[in-house]
């Protein structure tokens, strides 16, 4: 949506941001604690393919800049980012900036706090901010129910609308066969990463030190740990 996004609405620039992102430097940040997927479903969950995973290409990205018609960027390509000030986003997305200034991209960042994000956010107002999503369940539904449907969830938010990841997201919903699910992920994550509504900046490792006395613990990835099962 030009209105909401300005240069954005083009995927060409939004493509571009994505090859300028330094994403090992980010894991750097996180003291290699984190990892990142190919679009917002993370590792982990079946079809999604390490190996699709986007790196940096500085050249790819002013590439495609020239083709959006910002051959030398400047003032037209300003981005305004909004992250929560004093927060560990705020941390990635001033590395970010650094980044995607080296490909010629101006970008402001905008302090937002997390209540006025939530509102901002639903209210289709913030055309490129930092977030974060953790999953109910564990099912590519958590995210292609949100990520997908042009009428819902967060690509309602920044108004993403394409069919045809609407159409995977359907398959993942409704097939009970799984192979076929698979393939709805993959395919779903190939319509991500060719659009780029969404970039996944990382996806952070969860640590968790025990005693050699306790007995009963059971890493789940999603739900914390239960502590009635814990026994010394």
């Amino acid at each position: 949506d030009p209105e909401l996004g300005g240069p954005l609405a083009d995927k060409r620039v939004r493509q571009a941001v994505a090859y300028s992102v330094d994403y090992e430097g980010i894991m750097d940040l996180l003291n290699g604690y984190a990892d990142y997927a190919p679009s917002v479903i993370p590792l982990g969950v079946m079809g999604v393919d390490p190996a699709l995973k986007r790196v940096r290409d500085l050249d790819k990205a002013q590439e495609l800049l020239t083709e959006a018609g910002y051959p030398d960027g400047g003032p037209e390509l300003e981005l305004t980012f909004g992250a929560s000030p004093g927060s560990l986003r705020e941390t990635i997305a001033t590395k970010v900036k650094a980044d995607l200034e080296e490909a010629g991209m101006i970008v402001t960042l905008q302090p937002v706090e997390v209540s006025v994000y939530l509102s901002e956010m639903r209210a289709q107002k913030l055309p490129m901010v930092i977030g974060g999503w953790s999953p109910d369940y564990l099912d590519p539904t958590m995210w292609s129910d949100y990520y997908a449907y042009p009428d819902r969830g967060i690509s309602w938010q920044v108004k993403y609308d394409s069919p045809e990841a609407a159409q995977w997201a359907k398959v993942i919903a409704t097939e009970s066969d799984v192979a076929k699910r698979t393939e709805g992920v993959r395919e779903l994550n190939k319509v991500l990463m060719e659009d780029v509504p969404f970039i996944m900046l990382y996806q952070p490792q969860q640590l968790t030190a025990l005693s050699k006395d306790v007995r009963g613990f059971a890493f789940h990835p999603v739900h914390f740990c239960n502590f009635f099962d814990l026994a010394k």
